[in-house]
Order: C-alpha cells, then structure tokens, then sequence
C-alpha cells in the first residue's frame, strides 16, 4: 500500500474514533451514574438489613456472655 494509503486509512481511523467519542464520553458518564445509583440501593438494602439484625444478636450476645460468666453453684 503506498504511504497515502497509510495516511488515509489512519484519517479515516482518526474521524471514525472522534466521531464516536462523543458517544464514547455519554455511555461512560451513565455507566459512572448507574453503578452510584446501583451502589446506594445495595448499601441502602445491607444497612437495612444490619440494623434489622443488629439488636436481636446483641439480646442474645449479651444474655449468653451473662450465663457463660456465671459462677458454679458446685462448690
């Protein structure tokens, strides 16, 4: 291929690459704004979660640390 072959496939290469960039830049910021908003629900739902089990393990935790700790009457 001569060298104006070059030029033009690389030409061409360079308008078709900064003809979608555009493109390019939009999907990147939505897939950015996507995983922020997928990452809010996800915490959002774990958090729920967490605190919804928090105090029931801590009744427990605390009342079997209370038994476990507790003196022998054989003496």
């Amino acid at each position: 291929m001569p060298i104006w072959g070059h030029l033009l496939l690389g030409a061409l290469t360079l308008g078709i690459y900064f003809l979608f960039l555009p493109l390019i830049i939009l999907f990147d910021a939505v897939a950015r704004a996507w995983a922020k908003v997928v990452e809010w629900v996800l915490s959002a739902i774990f958090s729920a979660v967490y605190r919804t089990l928090q105090a029931p393990f801590r009744f427990l935790w605390r009342h079997v640390k209370r038994w476990v700790n507790q003196p022998s009457n054989r003496t």
